[in-house]
């Protein structure tokens, strides 16, 4: 696999966390912990097939696009942007620790959930102006002697529905599921997509408080021990956290805070951290 940086970064869809005002029926699919990904596909380009991510890194020279390539050529589509997610092993909770390691690895995964623009010798299919039931049949079709290109995908005629769909793919090891309006058209920015997931909320202790930004940091311990004068001290790592001014000018150093995350990465700190509140002292 060959990657190289500095490509024109991609853009997504920004997903929303609320189940309210949907229209039912929906999609619920499998989230898999990875990294999101385009895919380009063009057959007069000096590379005709390509993915690339919201860094602007990107990926050739894969014996899976190369996969991809094949079944496009004999389908005759002349272009093609696919929306997709690379994930390692099963992509279940975690995986992305190990996606990260593995980055020009052979052995990663891809699956396609959403089809941007295809365009045959005689016809065009575009996101912006078609629904995505039929984005979703003309994938089914494209790769349907090759389903492990495509993700796991359940019809919710409801929220309760799509909330034991949730249950059911978190108790599976994933990390949750996103919903998906079945005639929702494929827009950039802000959409009616619903990304459902759990996230920890752990209290730290405060460690440092920036005086111009806002911007805390806290320790969060590893779990391992150091030895200093003869004494063993637990050891932490720093992370950074925004806090905007409203909450930071009522927190000091020392104090309890209650941060949401997504798991703690190998260096000791935390994905995704979100300041949640203050803990008050009883």
């Amino acid at each position: 696999m060959k990657i190289t940086k500095g490509a024109t970064p991609a853009i997504f869809p920004e997903l929303r966390g609320s189940l309210a005002g949907l229209r039912w029926p929906c999609f619920a699919e499998i989230k898999y912990d990875g990294e999101a990904c385009l895919i380009g596909y063009h057959t007069t380009a000096p590379t005709k097939i390509f993915t690339s991510n919201k860094y602007g890194t990107m990926r050739t020279d894969w014996s899976k696009l190369d996969r991809i390539q094949d079944i496009l050529e004999d389908a005759g589509i002349t272009e093609a942007v696919f929306l997709a997610e690379l994930y390692y092993n099963s992509g279940k909770k975690g995986a992305l620790y190990e996606l990260l390691k593995n980055k020009d690895s052979d052995d990663l995964n891809l699956t396609i959930y959403d089809v941007g623009h295809l365009r045959w010798v005689d016809r065009e299919m575009r996101g912006e102006s078609t629904q995505l039931i039929s984005r979703k049949e003309e994938l089914g079709e494209l790769f349907q002697d090759n389903p492990e290109f495509l993700p796991k995908v359940h019809l919710a005629k409801d929220k309760a529905q799509a909330e034991a769909y949730f249950k059911q793919a978190t108790d599976d090891g994933y990390e949750g599921i996103v919903v998906k309006p079945l005639d929702g058209l494929l827009v950039r920015g802000p959409c009616n997509w619903v990304k459902m997931k759990f996230k920890d909320r752990t209290v730290y202790r405060v460690s440092k408080i920036s005086a111009v930004s806002q911007r805390i940091e806290i320790d969060v311990p590893t779990g391992q021990q150091a030895s200093m004068d003869g004494l063993s001290i637990p050891v932490v790592v720093g992370c950074g956290v925004k806090v905007t001014n409203k909450y930071k000018k009522d927190i000091q150093v020392g104090d309890m805070v209650e941060i949401e995350h997504q798991g703690v990465l190998d260096s000791g700190s935390l994905r995704h951290p979100v300041f949640i509140q203050k803990v008050r002292k009883e």
